[in-house]
């Protein structure tokens, strides 16, 4: 199924694709990883070198000039021989993901230990001057990363919400801690004692207290 140009407006779109990152399972073997989209008749190769860690930053765009959108085609390959390249899982796009002018997009490429997970966002924009069409492709992918640069922003701001969620945590869990050694400190004054002990004691519940708040602030800090 295609999603055709209105007629209207009868000059081509503009679609860009941009890859944020791709994750890899860790059966993935130690070669560059090369992605191909395909969109109709049109595709785009893009490479990058193998990296241990298998959350790769792609951080590249491209744009391409359809008459309408067609399901995308997804595949991850690598380097099997001297002029050869492996599939290693691959999937189609359907239309119904385009919908809107932009948004970003997570899919997972392929099936069971053979499956990467990509985070891409896309921009369409309707063709407005074939000559300064260039221009306009430059533009579209600037506005690509832009969506990227508020995707990591958001994540940013959601880990560390999570990291004050835990502090806050922490923190509770060790003053109520400290709540319940009380009472067994508290058992150790006797009634009879004099003034002095009782003042020996007392100071020694206080240090009690002030080195364990020291320690829950410390704990905290460091989650």
């Amino acid at each position: 199924m295609s999603l055709p140009l209105s007629k209207e407006f009868p000059r081509s779109l503009l679609l860009t694709i941009r890859i944020i990152k791709l994750i890899l399972p860790s059966c993935f073997p130690k070669a560059n990883a090369h992605l191909i989209i395909k969109i109709g008749n049109f595709s785009w190769d893009s490479i990058k070198p193998y990296q241990d860690n298998e959350k790769t930053s792609w951080k590249t765009s491209h744009t391409f000039e359809v008459s309408e959108i067609s399901p995308m085609y997804i595949g991850v390959f690598y380097k099997s021989g001297f002029f050869s390249e492996t599939e290693f899982c691959g999937c189609t796009v359907k239309t119904e993901n385009f919908k809107g002018r932009k948004g970003i997009k997570y899919t997972e490429v392929g099936y069971d230990d053979q499956k990467a997970k990509m985070f891409w966002t896309f921009i369409i924009d309707e063709e407005k001057n074939h000559e300064n069409l260039e221009m306009q492709k430059l533009i579209n992918e600037v506005e690509a990363e832009r969506e990227e640069i508020k995707y990591r922003k958001n994540r940013i701001r959601a880990k560390m919400l999570s990291i004050k969620e835990k502090r806050k945590a922490c923190k509770d869990e060790i003053m109520n801690l400290v709540q319940n050694f009380k009472p067994i400190l508290e058992l150790c004054v006797e009634k009879d004692t004099s003034y002095d002990k009782q003042n020996v004691i007392s100071h020694d519940q206080t240090f009690f207290y002030g080195q364990t708040y020291d320690l829950s602030e410390t704990m905290c800090r460091n989650v």
